[in-house]
């Protein structure tokens, strides 16, 4: 101990002590003078006067002692500076120039600084031991005890740049001999793995942490300070670190041994090693162990890594677990020990049944990350797959022990031999018996744990997980696909109760998807394919429609093009459908047609050539129009709404505006029709494309109540504003500009116009309304702006200039000024949006503020609709006049709707919409593809792991410390070195007190 240092930190300490008591008796009897005064009622001025004196008295006592304080607190840190500066090692600290020798010089320097360090741990110690058991923590020590922190934490700082790595440990045993060292001491616990040879030093320190090597020595430490520690020593990080320090052809023995002390470390490896042994060996001592536990190890269970196991192992493990007697045939054995009710009792036959379902529902039927097959699919060629976690073999397995399962607690009907319409139910249970194995007991022994309409519920659960249409076509499905016909199908979707009905729609689709007839079109067409839909889309699992739409249709147009859409009845079934996830199936498809098209080879480099998306999106268009009265039906005018936000995504825009002008004829021939036919027809006509008299025929009807209202006086005789799917309503405005020229340049004449196009109808009014009701969000906002904005500008009458906007809006400024004032806000919302750090879309706020604000200005300016305005003098900055000059005064030829490259998609998050919302989107059937967003699944089970964590959280300490593997950056490094110059000759005058240090600081 360094006596010095101990008697001056004494010195130190009284003085604080001192402190604290003079300030709390001046307190006190100042009070207790004013009280007495206050009750005599004799005090005067002198009497004041004296107790003023007193004050001041009080006041220089109080003065002197904090200077006293003062005094000692720089008597000793002299004293710690003083030792520092004479140290031999200090200029080498000073400049960051260490050379880590261990001459004789060295090591007096280490042995001064352990000197010092002992002495505070001393120190720090006792003041500890009397906080403890004192029940409140005074003032003073809690500065004294900040104080000598501070002290430490520089001299261990300066001790820990100059020792050996052994030589660190001292420290570590020094600090577990005090506690609360959360709050100061945590930068100084360094301990990581440099390499695999130096596992043994890591396992030491702990060893050391936790007594290992002294199980009888009590714990010092609070909570708060283990934890603390052990996120410093980031035993996942440092795990990591040594798994990738460590060699293919270097023996991981070492490793497992290292793991022995770390299991939890254990958990996140996955390094192909041929040691599979060793893991067997790891992983069971460790189940077994928490198992031996009861309910407090059995919490642990659900985090162990099974997935490492050997499928041996994983069976050993099993049977141990669940107590079951040891047999050498394990598939039966699964299904039979846990189904059978043979000498159970029925509680317990329900025990084993819900241990049954638990397992067939957690295992893997997903594909494994970062795989490629090399054994292309023969349905869906186009593209590598990656590996199912369980070989399609299983899934298909699977798929018969449900069918067998369902057999046996609902078995299909065959007790009316006589009639012919169960005459094709009978010969199916025959063939079903014969195709599926005998996995389970006989009917009459089951007993139910449940109802049995739950169970067939349950089955369809996990058999649309598996991955049949991805599996071999199976032979056990031939003779089940003959014996599933067409009277069948009728008695099946007729006759059949519930639990009957949803047991057979089942059947269907397994056999369906097991089979050719899902794999070719002209066998699905052969094997009532659509028949077969309707029977599972009414009586079985809407979402298995919505599978089987985004596996088979791909297939079928790669290999027979558009025959599928050709066929009648996909427009029938439709209309069964309740269109909610049809979207998402049109989105699959035209996912799929980018993948074939970017592998084909059939486009050349400007794109033209035959394209799947093209062939995709014109048949799903097609799909929709051939219902008449589809602009009536808000389901199919969201279905138009998804195909415009794809070819917008895509750049195939020029396929739906064709498409859109022959509905557009379409709907006029109609009107047509109806005013020139007889009273007959024109209701036949009216049934078909309800259109009103007096109405103006358009595809933008909007506002879908109307059609609930027929009493409304305006109806379908003012514009419907699409206040939801603006997708659609943006190609339908453009088209209707487009085809609307000629009644513009009817209605700007001097004679008389045989246009009966209401006033209202203009799209110019249009743009503006739908504008009005846009979020400011939408990606499409700035696109319609455009098209409002140039034919507001656009010049009509060059002579006069004269505009349409003036033409138009001459006598409704309050339409101008409501969109002036929403461009105002709009601007506003993207200017908040550029401080938001978190805005996903940062990249265009900034742009489309500008945008906005430049609209604004346009709006207030009367000359530029007036056509009286020099752009050239306006602020280029503000006014965005290069944009200006693309909206301004332009001639009917010159807009953008006659010139598709024209539009202002620089205002548009096209990448956003590309690679987010339609590449990265998880749609039906693309997870088995090897895509280049392949990256992204490691991050998504890393945090799906870390949220499953999470939610076993049990306490406030262990969910304040759950993270994934720790990051370098979260380890606190050492603080900079603090090396002040002394002052060599101490002094408690108030002169040294103000004495000026140089400090030398660094990192």
């Amino acid at each position: 101990m360094d006596k010095e240092l101990n008697s001056l930190i004494s010195k130190y300490k009284c003085s604080l002590e001192k402190l604290v008591s003079v300030s709390d008796t001046e307190i006190i009897d100042s009070s207790q003078k004013a009280d007495a005064d206050h009750q005599s009622n004799t005090s005067n001025n002198n009497a004041g006067k004296s107790l003023f004196e007193k004050n001041n008295i009080g006041e220089e006592k109080l003065l002197k002692v904090v200077a006293e304080v003062n005094a000692a607190k720089l008597s000793v840190q002299l004293y710690i500076d003083n030792t520092i500066w004479r140290l031999f090692s200090r200029t080498e600290l000073q400049n960051n120039t260490l050379l880590f020798n261990n001459d004789q010089n060295r090591i007096s320097d280490k042995k001064c600084l352990m000197r010092l360090i002992s002495t505070l741990f001393e120190i720090d110690k006792n003041e500890q031991s009397l906080t403890e058991e004192s029940t409140a923590v005074e003032q003073d020590q809690d500065d004294f005890l900040v104080q000598l922190h501070e002290w430490m934490l520089n001299i261990i700082n300066l001790y820990l740049r100059i020792c050996s790595p052994i030589e660190k440990k001292k420290i570590l045993q020094l600090l577990i001999t005090t506690r609360h060292i959360f709050s100061w001491a945590i930068p100084l616990i360094q301990f990581g793995i440099q390499d695999i040879a130096r596992i043994d030093n890591y396992i030491e320190i702990l060893d050391t942490i936790f007594f290992n090597d002294k199980p009888d020595q009590e714990w010092t430490w609070t909570e708060d300070d283990f934890l603390s520690v052990l996120d410093q020593l980031a035993i996942d990080f440092n795990y990591d670190k040594l798994l990738e320090s460590v060699e293919s052809d270097e023996d991981p023995k070492t490793v497992f041994k290292f793991s022995d002390k770390i299991a939890t470390s254990l958990m996140v490896a996955e390094k192909d090693w041929k040691c599979q042994d060793q893991i067997d060996a790891f992983i069971t001592r460790i189940v077994y162990g928490f198992y031996d536990l009861r309910k407090s190890g059995w919490f642990f269970l659900p985090s162990i890594p099974f997935k490492n196991l050997s499928v041996n192992t994983l069976w050993d493990i099993t049977i141990h677990l669940l107590q079951i007697k040891r047999t050498t045939d394990i598939r039966p054995v699964t299904i039979n020990d846990l189904l059978s009710p043979t000498n159970t009792t029925s509680k317990t036959s329900t025990v084993r049944i819900q241990f049954a379902k638990y397992i067939i529902e957690h295992l893997n039927y997903e594909y494994k990350p970062f795989t490629a097959d090399t054994n292309l699919s023969k349905s869906q060629p186009w593209s590598s797959r990656k590996i199912p976690a369980l070989p399609y073999e299983i899934h298909e397995e699977i798929a018969f022990i449900l069918l067998d399962a369902c057999q046996q607690f609902q078995p299909l009907p065959d007790t009316d031999a006589k009639k012919n319409e169960n005459k094709n139910s009978i010969e199916l249970v025959s063939t079903v018996a014969s195709a599926v194995s005998t996995y389970l007991p006989i009917s009459d022994q089951i007993h139910y744990y449940s109802s049995v309409l739950h169970f067939i519920d349950w089955a369809w659960s996990i058999a649309i997980r598996l991955k049949l249409y991805d599996s071999p076509v199976s032979s056990r499905t031939s003779d089940i696909e003959e014996s599933i016909t067409l009277p069948f199908l009728k008695l099946v979707l007729n006759s059949y109760n519930h639990v009957s009905a949803l047991h057979s729609a089942l059947l269907i689709y397994i056999s369906f998807m097991l089979s050719a007839t899902s794999r070719h079109f002209l066998r699905f067409e052969a094997k009532h394919g659509w028949m077969k839909l309707l029977v599972i889309l009414k009586r079985g699992k809407a979402e298995a429609i919505l599978q089987i739409f985004s596996e088979i249709v791909p297939s079928f147009v790669y290999m027979h093009g558009d025959d599928f859409f050709n066929d009648e009845s996909l427009s029938d079934f439709l209309q069964h459908m309740t269109l909610t996830g049809v979207g998402f199936i049109i989105g699959s498809h035209v996912w799929h047609a980018q993948v074939i098209d970017s592998v084909s080879n059939l486009l050349d480099d400007d794109g033209k050539g035959f394209s799947y998306v093209d062939l995709m999106l014109h048949s799903w268009f097609k799909t929709v129009f051939h219902r008449t009265d589809w602009i009536w039906q808000n389901a199919y005018v969201s279905l138009v709404d998804m195909l415009c936000k794809l070819t917008l995504t895509l750049g195939r825009r020029h396929l739906v505006y064709y498409m859109l002008i022959e509905e557009q004829k379409r709907v006029e021939t109609a009107k047509l029709q109806s005013a020139t036919s007889s009273p007959r027809f024109t209701r036949l006509i009216k049934n078909m494309i309800p259109i009103s008299d007096g109405s103006f025929p358009t595809l933008l009807v909007g506002e879908w109540s109307l059609l609930l209202n027929l009493k409304a006086s305006t109806f379908n005789k003012q514009p419907g504003v699409e206040e939801r799917l603006y997708w659609f309503a943006y190609e339908v405005l453009v088209m209707e500009t487009s085809t609307e020229a000629p009644l513009r340049d009817e209605i700007t004449q001097v004679i008389p116009s045989s246009n009966k196009k209401p006033i209202e109808f203009f799209a110019v009014y249009r743009w503006l309304q739908h504008i009005l009701n846009m979020p400011f969000d939408h990606p499409l906002l700035p696109l319609y702006c455009q098209m409002f904005l140039c034919l507001y500008y656009q010049c009509i009458d060059p002579k006069h200039k004269v505009s349409l906007g003036y033409l138009f809006f001459n006598k409704k400024p309050e339409m101008v000024a409501k969109l002036r004032d929403f461009v105002a806000t709009a601007q506003t919302h993207f200017g908040q949006k550029m401080t938001t750090l978190n805005s996903t879309h940062n990249v265009n706020n900034s742009t489309l503020q500008q945008f906005y604000y430049a609209m604004w200005l346009w709006l207030g300016n009367e000359d530029i609709v007036d056509l009286n305005v020099d752009i050239g003098s306006l602020s280029s900055s503000q006014y965005d006049t290069h944009r200006l000059e693309l909206c301004y005064a332009r001639q009917e030829s010159q807009q953008p709707w006659h010139h598709s490259g024209n539009f202002w998609m620089d205002l548009v998050n096209t990448k956003q919409l590309l690679e987010q919302d339609f590449l990265a989107f998880p749609w039906e059937g693309s997870e088995k593809f090897v895509t280049s967003n392949d990256n992204d699944i490691s991050y998504r089970s890393v945090q799906s792991a870390a949220e499953d964590a999470l939610s076993m959280a049990t306490t406030t300490a262990t969910r304040r410390r759950l993270r994934l593997i720790t990051d370098k950056s979260i380890i606190e490094p050492l603080p900079p070195i603090v090396i002040n110059e002394p002052i060599m000759s101490p002094s408690t005058s108030s002169g040294s007190a103000r004495s000026i240090k140089r400090r030398s600081n660094m990192s």
